[in-house]
């Protein structure tokens, strides 16, 4: 864990993630920029309570690396971000009710009911990452704003 709270320390908030940020930059809130995916890290790590809002924000990163890619301090952020919401399943803080009813669907659809949430997590997050490129590619192209 101190290496965790070592890698969440050595964000100097110089902003350069937020620039490059998918769920930032179609949001436009702070909350859901990779800045503040680390401050809410810490949060949980050191044992502090988090909302639903903070919760939501480790949960809705696409884990594109972007951030990590521009990142002076080399802050492994995708990593963190991962091992946040191990620790919120662990204390039993996710993943929320409305991704549980996405990963019931999930399992309904499939007809395997073998599956953890944790599992079905997983498939959202792939579906959710794969969305979050095309619309990041179509705004590239100025395809849609």
């Amino acid at each position: 864990m101190s290496e965790i709270l070592d890698q969440i320390n050595s964000c100097t908030e110089c902003e350069v993630c937020i620039e490059v940020c998918p769920t930032y930059m179609v949001t436009g809130q702070f909350l859901f920029s990779p800045m503040h995916r680390l401050k809410t890290a810490k949060k949980l790590f050191e044992g502090e309570e988090v909302d639903e809002q903070m919760i939501e924000s480790l949960y809705n990163c696409a884990e594109c690396m972007r951030c990590e890619a521009v990142c002076p301090e080399e802050t492994e952020i995708t990593k963190i971000v991962g091992r946040s919401r191990s620790k919120l399943f662990e204390r039993g803080l996710g993943p929320l009710d409305k991704h549980n009813k996405v990963i019931e669907g999930i399992h309904a659809c499939m007809h395997k009911k073998h599956h953890s949430a944790k599992n079905g997590w997983l498939l959202i997050h792939i579906i959710c990452m794969s969305c979050c490129n095309l619309i990041t590619f179509l705004k590239g192209l100025n395809l849609i704003s």
